[in-house]
This record gives structure tokens, sequence and C-alpha cells, in this order.
């Protein structure tokens, strides 16, 4: 990140704080991981990321599930679906898809 803040580049950070959040969940930290996805999709939007931002809304709902709060993480995934959708990124919609089919099956 030290990097994309040399730089002064929103996006880098975005992605670098995108990585971040991945190891925290990964590691149980979920609140931390959490508050860098937000300070990342706050980037990605002011950069008018589209694809950046769902893919960051992607990362919120799976720490969400994690979190055990399922109805949160299938509002997030319906909102990413969405915007992968417009953005026609077809790999990313039938990955979501498939996420919200398991988490509808926990239900």
């Amino acid at each position: 990140m030290a990097v994309a803040d040399e730089r002064g580049d929103r996006l880098l950070r975005a992605e670098a704080l995108k990585l971040l959040a991945v190891i925290h969940r990964e590691a149980s930290r979920l609140d931390r991981a959490y508050d860098a996805l937000l300070e990342a999709h706050l980037l990605a939007q002011q950069s008018f990321d589209r694809l950046l931002a769902a893919e960051i809304v992607n990362e919120q709902a799976e720490i969400r599930l994690r979190a055990g709060e399922q109805a949160e993480a299938r509002e997030l995934w319906t909102t990413a679906l969405a915007e992968f959708q417009a953005l026609d990124a077809v790999i990313d919609v039938a990955a979501v898809r498939k996420k919200l089919q398991a988490v509808e099956a926990l239900a």
C-alpha cells in the first residue's frame, strides 16, 4: 500500500486493501477485513471502477457469511450480481449465482 500512497493511486490502494482483506478474512479477523473493504469500496467508487467495486462487494458478502450473517451476505451478493450482470462479467455472474444458491440452501 505504501507504493499506492506514494503515487497517490487510489485504484492501486483499493486493490491492495482488497487483498489485505482476504488475508484478514483467512486469519478470521473479520472486522479488520470488513473495514479494509469499506475503504477499498469507497476508493473504487470514487475512481469510477465499477468492476472493482463489485468485486469488493463480493468479498464483503464472503465476510458476512463467515460471520454468520446470511441475510446480509445474500443482500450483498445480490448487489454484486446486478453489477456484474450490468458489466457483462459472465464468469463473475456465474460464481455469484452459485454462492447465492448455496446461501439459499442454508436458509
